[in-house]
Order: structure tokens, then sequence, then C-alpha cells
């Protein structure tokens, strides 16, 4: 496996750069290329062998580094797909206080916030209320993360209905007018078609 010692310094800073963001054309620039060479220097240095190999031992670095292993990441994702509302809230219905989540609830924890609303001003200030909001992280996000880890397809196919020879379809609809009040009747009259 070629060491950043093998690169050149502008391949050795491409390394560095490319690890940031995993773009390959900014990265370049940063590395100092020009931003009309970029474009195609970036793609080109991701074919160097040499470059390919520091790019794999540093993130190997990265992962040993940071304990990040592919049970942890999966592990992550889980607690992010399988989160339940439900442990965020009390018997009574009140939210729990962020340090009474368990480990799980808390990992899918992405925001909270809580406002307090008063009445009146100065001495005869008060609080009449609060209010907590809590944002859970993407569960559809994790799940297809799991799915790509797995190597279960989660491709989402757009498709399109036509009518007869690739026309549009026909569509009728009736109203049975008789049925409806005057105030009905209005809104439907007034509705521009």
């Amino acid at each position: 496996m070629a060491a950043k010692k093998d690169l050149t310094p502008k391949q050795a800073l491409f390394v560095d750069e490319y690890l940031r963001d995993m773009n390959a054309t900014q990265a370049a620039i940063r590395a100092g290329y020009s931003a009309k060479t970029a474009e195609s220097a970036g793609p080109r240095l991701l074919g160097n062998v040499r470059v390919q190999q520091a790019i794999s031992a540093a993130r190997e670095r990265l992962a040993k580094k940071f304990e990040i292993t592919r049970e942890r990441v999966m592990l992550e994702y889980a607690r992010l797909a399988f989160a339940d509302p439900r442990s965020f809230f009390n018997a009574d219905g009140t939210l729990k206080r962020v340090p009474e989540l368990d480990d799980d609830a808390a990992a899918s924890l992405a925001g909270f916030e809580v406002m307090e609303e008063f009445e009146g001003s100065g001495k005869d200030r008060f609080q009449i209320g609060v209010t907590s909001k809590v944002k859970w992280a993407d569960k559809r996000a994790a799940l297809d993360s799991i799915a790509k880890i797995m190597g279960w397809s989660v491709e989402r196919v757009k498709g399109e209905i036509s009518g007869p020879d690739g026309g549009p379809i026909e569509v009728n609809s009736t109203v049975d007018t008789s049925k409806l009040t005057t105030e009905q009747l209005r809104i439907l009259a007034s509705i521009k078609i």
C-alpha cells in the first residue's frame, strides 16, 4: 500500500482534501490545481493507484482512531431507524427531560426546542405555558442506509400512466348538487377552472 511519502506534495494534499468532502474537483482546487484543470485533475488523481492506496490507508487510520466499525455504524443507523417516539414521554404524556432518555432515544434525537410562554410585563409577568418541540432523525434515510449496507435495493422508480396511444387519461366526475348547501354551492361557483 502506498504511503503519502510515495506521492508528490500536491497528490498528498489532494488525499487530505478529498477526505474532507469526497469531492474530487474541489479537493483538487484546494490542493493547488487551477479551477480550469481541477475538473479533469480530480478524477485523474482518483484513478491513480498510489492516490487510491493513500486514500484507503487514511480511511483505515481514521476508522481505527475513532473506533468506527461496520457494526457500530449499523448500530447507530438501527437506533435512528427503529426509534420509538413513545420512549420520549412519561406515562402521563409529558415529555421526558433529556437526561431521562435512554441511550437509543437520545441517539435518535436530532433537535430539541423549548419555548416558554408568558403573559403580562414587568412585575406582573407570569408564565402561562411551555411548548416543547422534539425533532427525530430521518427514519427513512436511516432505513435506506441500512438497506444500502445490506445490499438491498432501495431505488425508487418513478412511473407514468397514460391513456390509449400514450395520450392523457380522461377523468370524468360529476357532483350531485341537489344535496349541497347554499354556502357549498357558492364555494363551487367561485372555483376557477
